[in-house]
């Protein structure tokens, strides 16, 4: 079994793994360097499997177009990423860069495959919820006797739309386990502190009667911070005021969520529906109408 560091080493952005055995060669996650130009990464992959569906982790997914490839991850990751690749296309046309058309994203769509299991090529891939966004996950490999353990971006702590990775779920004594250490080396402030924060300063803001602009990213952030001031005003700690979007993506996003949490509503049984709110993170909790699109 071979392991090769492609994007995302001593860097944030362009994550791409990929794994080699006598079998079949697996790609885990297929990003893009936001910053700078896109990337080349080999294309010659039995299998490309997306964490989740934040462009660092799936935005070189266009330069595959032609190969017809298979992907492999959640319903959530799946739609949202074809989202997030048109919006990057749009983007790019604007600053005069052709190099790909809708058509790309579009051949992406029919690639996926949504199951949290899979075999392909000796190789058992197995998908579990790591809470980052809505979507993510945890992927474990099996092959040649040897388990390897690809975290992408994970969270362990529940947020206002999204509960945690339970870190007793992941597979323990794994062969090789592949994390994500952004914030490894930083203590930050407890998640209630720094709320709190945020609270304080929008309730200073709100009393002098100004506005509030708060850059967040399109999916899921920005649904999550919309439950946050949401819940904040229905509880009374901050006044009521109209809350607006100012991107048709984060809707976009936000309608895909709800799409998907109803069709596996609808295979659940009634027991289980009235104990949504402590179900898995395939499920968040929608944001109210208090947040609306500007």
């Amino acid at each position: 079994m071979k392991i090769v560091v492609l994007g995302a080493a001593r860097e944030v952005g362009g994550s791409c793994i990929a794994v080699e055995t006598d079998s079949g060669k697996i790609a885990l996650d297929y990003g893009t360097k936001l910053d700078g130009e896109m990337q080349k990464l080999p294309t010659d992959f039995d299998a490309v499997i997306i964490s989740h569906a934040h462009l660092d982790h799936s935005g070189s997914l266009l330069s595959l177009s032609k190969e017809n490839p298979l992907l492999i991850g959640s319903p959530i990751t799946r739609n949202v990423t074809g989202d997030l690749l048109r919006d990057m296309i749009k983007i790019q046309n604007e600053k005069g860069n052709f190099d790909f058309a809708i058509s790309h994203a579009e051949n992406i769509d029919g690639c996926w495959h949504t199951g949290d299991s899979y075999a392909i090529q000796g190789l058992k891939i197995q998908l579990q919820s790591a809470g980052h966004v809505a979507g993510a996950k945890i992927t474990t490999l099996q092959s040649e006797g040897k388990r390897i353990v690809y975290t992408g971006d994970f969270c362990f702590h529940d947020t206002e739309i999204l509960q945690g990775c339970k870190p007793e779920s992941i597979p323990k004594r794994p062969a090789v386990l592949i994390t994500e250490s952004t914030y490894g080396g930083k203590v930050r402030p407890p998640r209630y502190q720094l709320i709190n924060q945020l609270l304080k300063q929008l309730l200073f803001t709100m009393k002098r009667k100004g506005n509030v602009l708060i850059p967040t990213f399109a999916f899921h952030r920005s649904q999550e911070m919309a439950k946050r001031i949401d819940s904040a005003i229905e509880a009374r700690i901050l006044p009521r005021y109209n809350v607006y979007t100012v991107s048709n993506l984060p809707t976009k996003s936000q309608d895909t969520i709800t799409k998907i949490n109803r069709c596996l509503l609808r295979k659940l049984s009634n027991k289980t529906i009235l104990s949504i709110t402590s179900m898995s993170s395939t499920f968040i909790q929608q944001p109210k109408l208090l947040s609306r699109p500007l």
